[in-house]
């Protein structure tokens, strides 16, 4: 499960990181067949004007999702963006009921900030912090970085880790990568770029304070509801314990989104498990966090 709702979050997250509804109606690209083909009907925007104004940030943004597991729902996942005057904040809540609640007792609350960089198209890493439990085991781990340099300046995971049974992500890796919550925004000027480009892949390398993965992203176009298609896997690279490398060999997971091709806004999204076919799907548009988080 807790595979599953992280990269949930980053796809939730990387498809409404910025305004793209009226950049996608006007740009010069339209989907077909799983290919990616000019539209000279709506060729009023040159692809980039179109990526050099496509980060101005919305009002802020407060999302539910529930998260049901052959046919039940063992999870509810909360996402809020908003750009405030120190940079771009995100924060994604998930909570799990039912049976879920009861076998893992899991929770985990991340929040993070990041600066965008206008000059290279990009968003640089700030600050990033989570908190987890995992039958009433709690973790917390905070990341500092210089946005100039993307070093980080500080870092804590609280308990300390076992090191005998996961050994530490090197500092190169560390600092190439992005954390869990920038990667959404990294995530979603990429899949711009590609659909701009013609292109039908790209990855993305994510550090979450244990562990150093790639994500690897396929376009797959659109399908026969007009839904963009996007999948993606997660490719275990360092900090990884050896049951979790041979939960990866034996379920070889593939995660599928969906998304309204007009403003990449996901309209579902299921994964494989050992336990069935977990799906989510948007549950509430809030104005208020207090609102989504409600029972």
């Amino acid at each position: 499960m807790r595979y599953f709702l992280l990269l949930t979050t980053l796809l939730i997250s990387a498809c409404n990181s910025s305004s793209t509804t009226d950049h996608y109606r006007s740009n010069i690209l339209a989907l077909h067949n799983g290919h990616i083909i000019e539209a000279p009907e709506t060729n009023t925007l040159a692809p980039d004007y179109a990526r050099s104004h496509q980060h101005v940030q919305p009002s802020p943004i407060i999302r539910r999702y529930a998260v049901t597991w052959s046919g039940f729902q063992v999870a509810d996942l909360v996402y809020q963006l908003e750009q405030k005057d120190d940079g771009l904040h995100r924060a994604a809540y998930i909570r799990t009921y039912g049976l879920a609640k009861m076998i893992s007792g899991w929770w985990s609350t991340s929040t993070s900030i990041s600066q965008f960089d206008a000059s290279q198209q990009a968003y640089a890493p700030d600050h990033f912090t989570t908190s987890f439990a995992l039958r009433k085991k709690q973790r917390d781990i905070t990341i500092d970085y210089d946005t100039k340099t993307r070093k980080i300046i500080d870092e804590t995971n609280i308990p300390p880790e076992k090191r005998w049974k996961r050994k530490e992500v090197p500092q190169a890796e560390k600092e190439a990568a992005y954390d869990p919550l920038t990667a959404v925004l990294a995530a979603r000027i990429a899949l711009e770029n590609a659909i701009m480009d013609g292109m039908s892949q790209f990855s993305l390398n994510i550090y979450d304070g244990r562990r150093h993965m790639a994500l690897d992203f396929t376009v797959n176009g659109l399908t026969t509801s007009d839904v963009l298609h996007l999948s993606f896997t997660e490719k275990p690279i360092s900090g990884y314990t050896k049951n979790e490398l041979r939960d990866f060999d034996s379920q070889q997971k593939t995660f599928h989104v969906y998304l309204d091709p007009t403003d990449l806004w996901p309209v579902k999204a299921h994964g494989k498990s050992l336990i069935g076919t977990a799906h989510i799907t948007l549950d509430a548009e809030c104005n208020t966090l207090k609102e989504c988080l409600a029972e």
